[in-house]
């Protein structure tokens, strides 16, 4: 059975969760750097902004980040890339894939 990774926080990716074991897929949610090679893949779940110091900027827009935590998921985004593990990225998850591979964001667009 294909054993997948949620890097969220708990409580957090129930719906996530139920959907990957409907499909038959055994689901972990955490936070804990884990050993990569024990799952067939990443899914970097949704949530708030990202650390703007982690691209580069000051705050400009960012509102509700959390440093660390998104510090962990670019750890855990890591170890699956150099293992080559392919990693989903949803919303939040997308725009730290972005990061890691050098990219930068825009914090705010005007109305």
């Amino acid at each position: 059975m294909k054993r997948i990774l949620i890097a969220g926080e708990d409580g957090k990716t129930a719906n996530y969760e139920k959907a990957l074991r409907h499909m038959g897929v055994h689901v972990e949610t955490s936070l804990h750097v884990p050993d990569s090679s024990l799952y067939a893949g990443l899914i970097l779940p949704g949530g708030g902004d990202i650390d703007p110091k982690l691209f580069g900027q000051l705050p400009c827009g960012t509102r509700l980040f959390d440093p660390v935590l998104d510090r962990v998921q670019l750890t855990i985004l890591s170890d699956f890339v150099q293992d080559k593990k392919p990693v989903l990225g949803i919303c939040k998850g997308m725009q730290l894939i972005n990061i890691w591979f050098g990219g930068d964001i825009y914090q705010h667009l005007a109305d």
